[in-house]
């Protein structure tokens, strides 16, 4: 048969050619950002020693996650295809979108034809597509919401996979902790009550596992200023939720209203899937603007984070659908249309992008890769070393198809135009727990504009004994006895100043060492790779 019984099967086919021609158009196998942080494990686990360093290793932080899903998958492919390649990370990260929308379809009632714009909102290239190691999010989201769904039926299997879920979906990403307290509240309105003691005391032994020998960082921001800028912690939550929007602040305040409106109304008992999706969303949202308003609402729409605005945005379409049923068809046909040229525009708005500027993004990584090749440069001081590890263990090596530039034309961009930077402190004390210095930057006004020019802005606190060589990433692997990194931006605007003016503060417990030098780092996703600069400034306490 040419066509399906059911023509609306058709237009589901639609957002998986657009993804399948989006990836096609993009994939390649250079790695960017935080790929290659995820790609050191095989340096590890090289260097491992035992059964257990290896299992520690799969299992170890990742800034304050624990991927061992991702890493055991890029493991697996490694086994079995005897290489590194990134593409077959993008293509599993991007099936989850495909079960997450037949997660839908089980729970979408009788008006089947409403999983037309579900699948457009999630089978989307808005959150993640074409970034390896960030499947992590997904498979952190298809496997809550594959938790919701089981959580809902009463065999002794569901309950298995139940707690299986939330387990993979907690060692995804970590944002299956908000499943601890949803299925919890499930179970104790269900009335299984000893059921829910036993999940209890998982979730006990989970908290304990995840956090034993768990590193806070301290570069993250701490809710410890949230009741005083509540404005801006809502900007953020609000932007969060509605991050596929065209308009961000106002799909935000739509979807959290239609949430609102089912919690008022009781949905839980029409649509339960649903409702429980909603409730997810709602306790991702807050999980992370309680860890990251500070960083703004640009923070908030990120691409990681649209996984949850896409999910908001697929429950809120069958939400309008139900809220709707008592009326008279022409509403609710209008409401469907509505709802597909929402669905449509938003999975356009993101493909036609992705689409247009892919010979771009290829060039850029090719660039990156050619510039490593020829000067040891082009990714940033962390990424160059383990890149150096990698090819010496013979896990990963790109073929370049041709030539694009020649090596003086990267020398002229690997050049940083400051050679040190000049310090004035104005403030260096410590409290009984924080160590805290204020000073300026006193290099001339070009070399600062220069400076300032750059999104990656980080000061670097370490022994004067050992001189910061990059050979340890503290940004993903925190060794608080070593150097420490910290965000400049974040730091100035907590304290209300601009650079060239900078203020840290930094945990005392983490100085250990008798004399200790400031550095700077100006990072770039750019083709280029600078070094840290070394000031004039040596402390001690």
């Amino acid at each position: 048969m040419l066509f399906p019984k059911k023509p609306w099967w058709a237009f589901c086919a639609i957002p998986v050619l657009l993804l399948a021609f989006a990836l096609y158009k993009n994939l390649i196998n250079i790695p960017f950002g935080d790929d290659i942080y995820v790609m050191d494990m095989f340096n590890l686990l090289h260097e491992a020693d035992s059964v257990w360093d290896k299992i520690g290793i799969i299992f170890g932080q990742h800034n304050e996650h624990r991927i061992a899903l991702s890493r055991t998958l890029a493991l697996l492919q490694y086994q079995l295809m005897g290489t590194i390649d990134l593409r077959i990370w993008s293509i599993l990260g991007n099936l989850s979108l495909l079960f997450i929308v037949a997660l839908f379809y089980q729970h979408i009632g009788e008006q089947k034809w409403w999983i037309v714009p579900v699948a457009f909102i999630i089978i989307c290239t808005a959150s993640n597509t074409l970034i390896p190691m960030q499947n992590s999010n997904l498979f952190s989201v298809v496997f809550g919401l594959t938790a919701l769904h089981f959580v809902l039926k009463k065999s002794q299997f569901a309950v298995f996979l139940t707690f299986l879920c939330t387990v993979l979906s907690i060692f995804s990403n970590s944002g299956g902790f908000a499943l601890m307290a949803i299925i919890s509240v499930v179970f104790f309105f269900q009335k299984r009550y000893s059921l829910l003691g036993i999940w209890l005391l998982c979730c006990i032994a989970l908290i304990g596992s995840y956090y034993h020998n768990y590193q806070p960082l301290y570069r993250h921001p701490s809710s410890e200023l949230l009741f005083y800028q509540l404005p801006q912690a809502a900007v953020f939550f609000i932007g969060f939720a509605g991050s596929i929007g065209f308009k961000v602040l106002p799909t935000g305040a739509l979807f959290i209203g239609l949430s609102g409106i089912a919690i008022y109304r009781k949905y839980y008992f029409q649509n339960p899937f649903v409702f429980l999706g909603v409730i997810y969303c709602l306790m991702m949202a807050s999980m992370t603007t309680i860890m990251r308003y500070e960083y703004g609402i640009d923070s908030a729409t990120t691409e990681r984070y649209r996984i949850y605005s896409m999910v908001f945005g697929a429950c809120s379409v069958i939400l309008v659908r139900d809220f709707l049923a008592g009326y008279s068809s022409v509403i609710q046909k209008s409401a469907f249309g509505i709802s597909l040229l929402f669905s449509i525009a938003t999975n356009l708005k993101f493909f036609i992008p992705m689409v247009r500027e892919a010979e771009a993004r290829k060039e850029l990584l090719t660039s990156k890769i050619e510039n490593y090749y020829l000067n040891n440069s082009g990714y940033n001081c962390f990424e160059v070393n383990i890149l150096n590890k990698l090819t010496a263990n013979n896990f990963y090596h790109y073929q370049l198809p041709r030539p694009r530039r020649n090596k003086t034309y990267y020398d002229s961009l690997n050049h940083f135009p400051v050679n040190a930077l000049k310090l004035r402190i104005d403030q260096a004390f410590y409290t009984k727990e924080h160590v805290i210095i204020r000073g300026k930057i006193l290099n001339p006004a070009p070399e600062i504009t220069f400076m300032k020019g750059f999104v990656h802005q980080f000061i670097i606190v370490h022994p004067a004994d050992t001189p910061f060589d990059c050979s340890h990433n503290e940004l993903t692997h925190p060794d608080n006895e070593k150097s420490m990194i910290v965000n400049i931006d974040l730091n100035n605007d907590r304290n209300h100043i601009r650079f060239p003016l900078f203020y840290l503060k930094l945990p005392k417990k983490h100085f250990k060492h008798k004399n200790y030098t400031l550095s700077f780092l100006f990072m770039t996703d750019t083709s280029v790779n600078y070094p840290a600069l070394a000031s004039n400034v040596v402390f001690h306490l």
